[in-house]
């Protein structure tokens, strides 16, 4: 007889989870209390960056890197198992620097990569323009670094709930109000005053996952960090590349949109969009290019992406031997994470363990 696992939240990492989950042959439902992918997972710019080689001693890049590689794997499959096209790209990346400083912050990473001698070139400003075609005021230059990819990131979250539904994954609408447990192990969901039993539970709720520190007794540390970014349509279609200076970015997408952010605000669960951001990222995107002079503004959207008390996701059982596990925390790079996150923890919910990642760094009992 199958496991039934219950999902709680909507959003890419439980959606992924579900996904991997079903391959594997269990019975899930998922509960979502808005709309799939109604948060941060829907409104991401989408990028996936592989992290940089000299950071192999940072617990975030295993998880980091095996997400990149899956995406490269599910664009193979998720298409077609789906039915849902969700424009998965390869796309060269260029990092360009704002001052003396970062410059030389640029030269020791690009030194430290191993990657061959004309790649780690710093071009400079009349150079990368000519190669970027829209990177043309870039004072300091830029370099290219290893080509990334990209997808849309609501498709994305919809093509991982299609597939999942084929494979019978149930996706339901309602709002999770509390958690039974029986001598610390989980017997059901309160899902709007009615009971979901199940095998197991995942509470994969972003920045709400905190609302389930009251039910289990167990602190949730993860709150919501607010980003903004804008889209713009350029009066001529650009190169496809990902431009990176330090937290912010600007992405082509193949329709010809170029999406620029991106805001980190502590405002709690706030989303709702404000002029200073939309200013501050257009006055980004001016020091590089001119494009963004004539481009039309078309959209700007603000989301919430779950942070950590210290960075790091929040993934593994929550109570030890309850069958009731926890995956957020995700903060920026949910997107990128997710198919990792997903494979890994239905390997851990069916089996008690994973060999994708080691989970240890992001142990639940940490907080404890």
């Amino acid at each position: 007889m199958s496991k039934h696992v219950v999902i709680c939240g909507g959003g890419v990492i439980g959606c992924a989870t579900a996904y991997f989950l079903a391959t594997s042959g269990a019975k899930v439902t998922v509960i979502e209390s808005d709309g799939i992918a109604s948060g941060a997972s829907g409104a991401a710019a989408g990028i996936l960056s592989p992290p940089s080689p000299d950071s192999i001693d940072d617990p975030l890049f295993e998880i980091r890197m095996t997400g990149f590689k899956l995406h490269q794997e599910l664009a193979e499959k998720l298409p077609d198992e789906s039915g849902v096209q969700y424009d998965y790209s390869v796309t060269p990346r260029v990092i360009v620097p704002n001052n003396e400083k970062e410059v030389s912050d640029l030269v020791n990473r690009l030194s430290n990569t191993g990657l061959n001698q004309s790649s780690t070139e710093i071009l400079d400003a009349n150079t990368l323009a000519k190669q970027t075609g829209w990177i043309d005021k870039a004072r300091y230059g830029g370099a290219f670094l290893d080509a990334g990819a990209q997808v849309d990131p609501y498709k994305f979250t919809l093509a991982l709930v299609a597939a999942a539904e084929r494979l019978g994954v149930k996706f339901i609408t309602g709002k999770v109000t509390g958690i039974e447990l029986n001598r610390q192990s989980f017997q059901s969901v309160t899902v709007d005053h009615k009971t979901i039993n199940g095998d197991a539970c995942l509470l994969s709720m972003g920045p709400w996952a905190k609302d389930a520190s009251p039910w289990v007794n167990r602190p949730i540390p993860v709150r919501p960090l607010k980003g903004q970014i804008i889209k713009t349509q350029p009066q001529k279609k650009l190169t496809h590349l990902t431009l990176l200076n330090g937290s912010n970015y600007a992405i082509t997408r193949e329709n010809g949109l170029l999406i620029l952010g991106t805001t980190e605000e502590d405002v709690g669960f706030d989303t709702s969009i404000t002029d200073t951001a939309r200013d501050e990222i257009i006055a980004f995107g001016l020091t590089f290019s001119s494009e963004l002079e004539t481009a039309e503004l078309i959209e700007q959207t603000a989301c919430l992406r779950p942070l950590s008390g210290d960075g790091r996701p929040i993934m593994g059982e929550l109570i030890p031997n309850s069958n009731l596990f926890i995956s957020t925390g995700h903060g920026r790079q949910g997107i990128l994470m997710s198919p990792a996150a997903g494979h890994a923890m239905s390997d851990l919910i069916n089996t008690g363990e994973t060999r994708l990642l080691d989970l240890s760094p992001f142990d639940p009992e940490r907080f404890n």
